[in-house]
């Protein structure tokens, strides 16, 4: 028996790798770091492999698998609202019987009608305003020259979301999105940074606003360069911006001032929207349209496709104008190194938010803006 025993340890220790292998072998140590790289070069592949699975899967924010497995879509879409809220104060129109809370409520109508994911506001009345507390997570917020800029994000993704602190010279608030695949994968597939401004409003420093978004392009591509584990070098990149940029086309150096934004980078959501779709131009252009429309016809229709409305919300004060204040952005990064994957952005639908006047009324608006809604796809195949 003791014979059988050692004849066994004998033949154990012939095959058995002793624990300083590593060290007593040959392989040396740039063959151990070759090796190290090597390894890690194939997980990245694998990784890359397994997000361009889920071919044609239209993923939504709602989704979610049961089983757990993550699913890494093609497309994913993104639904947007953006509404200067004039402090949330009544019109000079309003009836002696509209109060502040049908003020509030009818706000909260017209801004969660689309269902988005993400809502910029501008002219908040304070820094810590949410009127959605029960389903968006106030971000960030900043005090602009009126009011305050807000970052609302729809609470079941605000854990993916985080907030970007921005220099105190630029109105805006920034917040990064990391889209994850569904299921309990927390793998980014998109990663957006998401930004609220209130741009400079004189009409007189016209350079001032390009100035603003430059400033801000800087800052994100700074934080975005900050990015350095495997999954969000892959996932691709993207700066969106919404709100109030006070941008004017009435005149030619205003036009000049919109052609040298896109000459930089800056994709307008609502240019490409009307691109695409001609016969609803009319309709969605003008976020500002103060203009007495009472009794107008025009070829049997008035602007904004209705007859007999007046945005008289400052009352003697209103100035009677058409602007498109309010725009909704995009900007690529100029590092397709570090984000390789390709990202097509489509722009599915594009409307205007609060621009009727309320039910019974002819001049009771909500704001002396309108507000803007969009959904983008974005194709990650």
């Amino acid at each position: 028996m003791i014979a059988s025993n050692e004849k066994s340890r004998r033949f154990r220790s012939s095959i058995t790798v002793g624990p300083n292998w590593w060290s007593t072998t040959r392989v040396g140590t740039f063959q151990r770091k070759l090796l190290w790289l090597v390894v890690g070069f194939i997980l990245l592949v694998l990784l890359f492999r397994r997000m361009r699975q889920g071919a044609g899967f239209q993923y939504d924010f709602d989704n979610e698998e049961d089983d757990g497995n993550p699913i890494f879509p093609e497309k994913i879409e993104l639904r947007m609202v953006s509404m200067n809220i004039a402090r949330c104060r009544p019109s000079a129109s309003a009836p002696h019987s509209w109060t502040a809370d049908d003020q509030m409520q009818a706000l909260r109508s017209e801004l969660l009608a689309s269902d988005p994911h993400i809502i910029l506001l501008q002219e908040g009345p304070h820094a810590t305003f949410n009127p959605f507390n029960e389903s968006f997570i106030l971000m960030g917020s900043r005090p602009s020259h009126k009011g305050f800029i807000l970052h609302l994000v729809r609470q079941d993704l605000a854990s993916h979301a985080s907030i970007v602190n921005l220099p105190d010279h630029i109105p805006a608030v920034l917040a990064t999105l990391q889209i994850p695949g569904t299921g309990s994968s927390n793998i980014p597939v998109l990663t957006l940074d998401i930004a609220a401004v209130h741009l400079n409003p004189s009409s007189r420093l016209i350079g001032k606003r390009r100035d603003q978004l430059e400033q801000l392009l800087i800052a994100a591509t700074k934080h975005a360069a900050l990015a350095t584990t495997p999954s969000s070098l892959l996932a691709p990149r993207l700066l969106l911006l919404g709100g109030d940029t006070n941008l004017r086309e009435s005149t030619a150096v205003n036009q000049e001032e919109q052609r040298l934004l896109q000459a930089s980078g800056w994709q307008d959501v609502w240019v490409q929207y009307a691109a695409a779709n001609d016969g609803d131009v009319v309709n969605t252009q003008f976020t500002w349209d103060t203009v007495n429309h009472l009794d107008e016809t025009l070829d049997g229709a008035t602007h904004q496709g209705q007859k007999d409305y007046w945005n008289n919300y400052h009352g003697n004060e209103t100035t009677q104008m058409l602007q498109r204040y309010d725009r909704f952005y995009y900007h690529e990064y100029d590092s397709p190194k570090r984000h390789p994957r390709p990202l097509s952005v489509k722009v599915k639908s594009f409307g205007l938010v609060a621009h009727r006047p309320r039910a019974g009324t002819k001049t009771l608006f909500l704001s002396d803006h309108f507000g803007i809604r969009t959904t983008l796809e974005f194709d990650l195949s």
